[in-house]
């Protein structure tokens, strides 16, 4: 028995000096790898705006929107189709062309403890509009308060990489989620056109649209597009490659 011990002894370690325990180390490596970076999540809260609806007294913030260039803000394409209009009273969408529409959206650097100060809002309107890719662009009108721009991520996305995303989720303004790549994909969006997407397990909801996820260096991944809600923290972004041929386009 004294002699079956002390094999056993040396088979473990044996297996700890071949790499048993690699994949504690991988553990703890990723673990450092994906701490949070309060300057990160605090630059790309700066770089998503609040669009808001409502009289004043009353408004509120329905959706997000990313500052990409100084006189450029890109959001969702549904967050635009009803922008200031009663859901009612909107034709149907294959009939009505949101571009020259008025949007109401607050910056973060205006928001009193993240809440809507009434009378701070900034006008833009809807300069362009994609109802297949789910995006659009907002122009300011005017100079509007301090805010950061966005960059957009220049190399491949991995599986499993670290996600910031900043939304209103479900109205309650610049709320911070952290989630994973789950896969890059080409999938069947809410207009039946096949879109390139970056599917995130990540807790989203209705607010979060038109908001941006981002990598640890604060790079735009996606905007965030819609749900699946047939099981939790399934969502999918309008992949970065689309934004930037959104953007460029003519």
């Amino acid at each position: 028995m004294k002699y079956f011990s002390a094999l056993l002894m040396l088979m473990s370690m044996l297996a700890i000096g071949s790499g048993c325990c690699t994949s504690t180390k991988t553990m703890v490596v990723s673990k450092s790898a994906e701490e949070i970076n309060i300057e990160t999540v605090a630059s790309v809260e700066d770089a998503t705006v609040a669009l808001v609806s409502g009289k004043a007294g009353e408004r509120v913030a329905y959706c997000a929107g990313v500052w990409m260039e100084d006189k450029k803000i890109i959001t969702a394409g549904h967050c635009v189709e009803v922008a200031g209009r009663n859901v009612t009273d909107t034709p149907p969408w294959e009939e009505y062309s949101p571009v020259g529409d008025v949007v109401m959206f607050l910056n973060h650097s205006d928001a009193i403890d993240e809440e809507i100060p009434q009378d701070k809002v900034w006008i833009g309107i809807v300069e362009r509009f994609n109802d297949k890719l789910d995006l659009a662009t907002i122009r300011p009108l005017g100079e509007t308060s301090r805010h950061r721009i966005a960059q957009i991520i220049d190399e491949p996305i991995m599986m499993g990489q670290l996600l910031h995303i900043i939304g209103h989720t479900v109205g309650i303004t610049w709320s911070y989620s952290r989630g994973y790549v789950a896969n890059s994909r080409k999938v069947e969006g809410p207009s039946a056109v096949i879109v390139n997407t970056i599917q995130a397990s990540a807790p989203m909801w209705m607010g979060n649209s038109g908001g941006g996820a981002f990598d640890s260096e604060g790079h735009l991944v996606g905007i965030c597009s819609w749900i699946n809600t047939r099981a939790p923290n399934i969502a999918f972004f309008i992949h970065h490659d689309e934004v930037m041929k959104f953007l460029r386009s003519n």
